[in-house]
């Protein structure tokens, strides 16, 4: 006679699951922040194409796009939002540091 017994899982393995997923979920979607900062560089040719109005105004979009997703309210609209991190920014990947983790953020807000 064979004895099988069933386990169920636990609360706390299904919090650790929930926990693991959104930490997959942040690498995943920064890989992705990444990715598409990169394609917007190679949009403009120069090592300085990240300071022209063109570029910056490709930011806002992204910036304003992230807004509208988290539906919260903001202090700050999305040219203020970039023209501050410009302004703290003094190379472009520090500029490019500084938007993706914005729009991380952003969209951490909409999760809370």
């Amino acid at each position: 006679m064979v004895c099988t017994v069933r386990l169920k899982p636990s609360r706390t393995w299904y919090l650790l699951y929930g926990i693991f997923l959104l930490y997959i979920f942040d690498i995943v979607f920064e890989f992705y922040l990444i990715v598409l900062l990169n394609n917007l560089t190679k949009v403009m040719a120069t090592d300085d194409s990240w300071k022209t109005q063109h570029f910056r105004q490709s930011v806002v979009a992204k910036i304003d796009e992230a807004i509208q997703v988290s539906g919260m309210p903001t202090t700050k609209n999305s040219m203020e939002m970039e023209n501050h991190v410009f302004q703290k920014a003094k190379t472009k990947e520090e500029y490019f540091g500084f938007v993706a983790r914005l729009i991380l953020h952003l969209r951490e807000m909409s999760n809370v």
